[in-house]
């Protein structure tokens, strides 16, 4: 068993009194890309405190961090991804881990992973990869807009351990304020589709992420501060029952 903890690079996370909370702003080269330096001491950390829990990980930029969770499992697993992005671009850096290549290369390089349920993405997003392999499960957002999600995740779950990751940005703006582009998830289907996910695979450990830019003015901010954090509270309310957490 592990704690719930945050790993907080921009100071977005002041009220989670729930959580251990770990300043990451001093990790150098951490913001969309990995460095080698940033991923020696993120590895340290996670091993150190372990997956088992609930981990925030900042905003989108971050969202690697998962590929650095997963490499921590030591057995047979499913991924479940809720995401409005794919994650599975071609690598822009050479073999350096970004936020938007880390599921491809988590699905390459994984031997214990033995699928990955992506479920958010529009149709045009998956078909816009470049990748295939048969541990991908796709589910579109156009399968949530007209109701077929929940069948095809009930389809695609295993026997095996689950880890669960949930990028905010699957959701419309009403339920969460985001740095990237946005889908049409209303926040009480996202929290029926993890319990639909949930309630038929052990969890093993869980991440969200999905902040906000810097806005405009401070009622913008903290509006979206607050929109973020109602939002965070509901979908630890869905995710922490499944979990056993010292």
């Amino acid at each position: 068993m592990s704690e719930n903890y945050i790993l907080d690079f921009n100071g977005d996370y002041e009220d989670y009194p729930n959580f251990t909370h770990f300043n990451c702003s001093q990790v150098l080269g951490s913001r969309l890309i990995c460095s080698d330096e940033a991923q020696e001491k993120l590895n340290q950390l996670i091993a150190h405190h372990g997956i088992s829990g609930v981990h925030f990980l900042d905003s989108g930029d971050y969202h690697y961090i998962t590929k650095l969770m997963c490499d921590q499992i030591h057995e047979p697993f499913d991924l479940v991804l809720f995401d409005h992005h794919t994650d599975m671009k071609d690598a822009v850096f050479g073999e350096m881990l970004t936020c938007g290549d880390w599921v491809r290369n988590c699905i390459e390089e994984n031997s214990r992973l033995h699928q990955v349920i992506v479920a958010g993405p529009s149709q045009k997003a998956f078909q816009q990869v470049d990748f295939h392999s048969q541990k991908l499960k796709a589910i579109t957002e156009e399968d949530f807009m007209s109701h077929k999600a929940m069948a095809k995740l009930a389809y695609y779950q295993s026997d095996l351990p689950m880890y669960l990751s949930v990028d905010k940005d699957i959701l419309t703006k009403k339920d969460a304020v985001t740095n990237w582009n946005q889908g049409q998830l209303d926040l009480s289907t996202l929290q029926q589709s993890l319990r639909q996910v949930l309630s038929h695979q052990r969890l093993i450990g869980a991440d969200i992420c999905g902040m906000p830019e810097e806005c405009p003015s401070l009622a913008e901010q903290l509006k979206a501060e607050q929109i973020n954090h109602q939002s965070d509270e509901k979908i630890v309310q869905t995710i922490q029952p499944y979990l056993k957490v010292s």
